[in-house]
């Protein structure tokens, strides 16, 4: 009695391409509907018609709206156009891009040198598109000199420069000093002005 072993074949999946405009000899259409490189309706062409008239004028012909009956195509600089697109989808990602919320914390004796540090990381945070919540942990009798962490975040807020949104004033909850920051576009934040009109420190959950 014979045995038959079967093989598994491995397929190997198939890559997926994203979309590209077709250009010149890769248009399939017979007839197409031009539009030439100065913006101007030459019709519907034949597509030996529509590549002769962009090789004319050095150019490429590309399809820009290949549902259309018949499709349509444009003469212009295809490498011009791909760069455009390239373009517009980077813009499309930027957007898309969550925004998150970065926690920077300094201390109650800061030094200078880890001042500048930690000045150096919200920038690099404000960079990416990101907020940053700066905040203090208090101990001990640093409890009862809240003014003092205060003043620490006021002089970061001043030290990050023009265009800083202050977007919840500093709070104090339990044995944390805190405040929201966003980059913006604009004048420089006034950490006096902002802070007035809490009566300098907010105190939550006490």
């Amino acid at each position: 009695m014979s045995i038959r072993r079967h093989r598994h074949r491995h397929h190997k999946p198939r890559v997926q391409i994203a979309p590209r405009a077709r250009a010149n000899g890769f248009i399939r259409a017979a007839e197409v509907r031009v539009i030439d490189d100065e913006g101007n309706h030459a019709g519907v062409l034949k597509l030996s018609e529509a590549l002769a008239l962009a090789q004319e004028r050095e150019l490429d012909l590309v399809e820009v709206d290949p549902a259309a009956n018949p499709p349509v195509c444009r003469i212009m600089n295809y490498g011009q156009f791909q760069y455009e697109v390239n373009k517009k989808e980077q813009k499309i990602k930027a957007k898309q891009k969550k925004q998150e919320i970065k926690g920077v914390r300094l201390s109650y004796k800061i030094g200078q040198n880890d001042f500048d540090i930690r000045l150096r990381q919200a920038q690099g945070f404000f960079a990416d598109g990101n907020k940053i919540n700066v905040e203090i942990v208090l101990r001990g009798r640093e409890k009862q000199h809240t003014e003092v962490a205060e003043g620490v975040i006021k002089r970061f807020i001043e030290a990050l420069g023009a265009g800083i949104v202050i977007e919840s004033p500093v709070l104090r909850q339990g044995g944390r000093v805190a405040c929201l920051l966003a980059k913006k576009g604009g004048t420089k934040a006034n950490p006096e002005k902002e802070l007035s009109k809490q009566d300098e420190v907010e105190e939550i959950g006490e």
